[in-house]
């Protein structure tokens, strides 16, 4: 969490909105991932097994919770989605690539570039 920020509770009890952490969008308590970023792998057919084994931080419940969040948000999550670009603008942008199991690798340390 970043020092000194407050944590907004929303209606769903593991989406928080902290200031400066996804520029304030909506994340998932305690795992350092975005709805967004969930939302997005879920749309590119990603399984909730296969999400809940590349994050082990997540839950069930909590990534449940985040795509039942993103139903009850969905004009706001795509916008989102759709402000940040492609996936392949995202690993530009930031370095990365896709290993195995769709697992996020850093080619450089964000903050870098």
């Amino acid at each position: 969490m970043v020092s000194g920020a407050a944590e907004i509770a929303t209606e769903h009890p593991h989406i928080v909105r902290i200031a400066g952490v996804h520029g304030g969008r909506p994340s998932i308590r305690h795992t350092g991932l975005s709805v967004e970023l969930i939302v997005r792998f879920y749309r590119m057919g990603a399984t909730p097994e296969e999400l809940l084994s590349t994050y082990p931080q997540l839950t069930p419940a909590a990534l449940y919770d985040a795509l039942s969040y993103y139903h009850d948000h969905a004009a706001e999550i795509d916008q989102a989605l759709q402000e940040s670009g492609s996936l392949e603008q995202i690993k530009a942008k930031y370095g990365f690539s896709i290993g195995e199991k769709g697992k996020v690798i850093f080619t450089t340390r964000p903050g870098d570039g």
